[in-house]
């Protein structure tokens, strides 16, 4: 059995605690700036991507896009939880966060080019914008 076959569905995990730790910052040159968490033995989403909700250990709640899962489209493969902030850019490293994952969006891709991801990317994020505003709404 894969890795990501042992993860459990949307339905069994909702909110996940961890630190914000350092990455690779590919993230921020292609102008998606993530927060990373390693998910070591708590229990684990399916991998994907979500639109999420995000809260900082001082009380601020955000929206956001997140990815769980191996990162196929880089070399070498590595399970990250990495949360894109809407309309934040602020240095989180090394805070404790929350992220709340509001609903599934689709399965992790391989991608054969960046200008393939950023527009997936892109896309995913608008989804989740419109998502999670209609949530607030109801």
């Amino acid at each position: 059995m894969l890795a990501h076959e042992r993860n459990l569905s949307i339905d069994a995990v909702r909110s996940i605690r961890g630190r914000v730790v350092h990455g690779d910052k590919i993230g921020r040159t292609i102008g998606f700036p993530t927060a990373n968490m390693i998910l070591n033995d708590q229990d684990k989403p399916a991998y994907g991507i979500y639109a999420s909700r995000v809260t900082l250990t001082d009380g601020r709640i955000l929206d956001g896009a997140t990815n769980f899962g191996i990162r196929p489209t880089f070399s070498p493969p590595k399970e990250l939880l990495e949360t894109y902030l809407f309309d934040f850019n602020e240095d989180i490293y090394d805070q404790e966060i929350d992220v709340e994952l509001v609903h599934f969006l689709r399965p992790e891709a391989k991608f054969d080019d960046l200008p393939e991801l950023i527009s997936q990317m892109t896309r995913d994020c608008d989804a989740a914008r419109t998502i999670l505003l209609r949530i607030r709404n109801d």
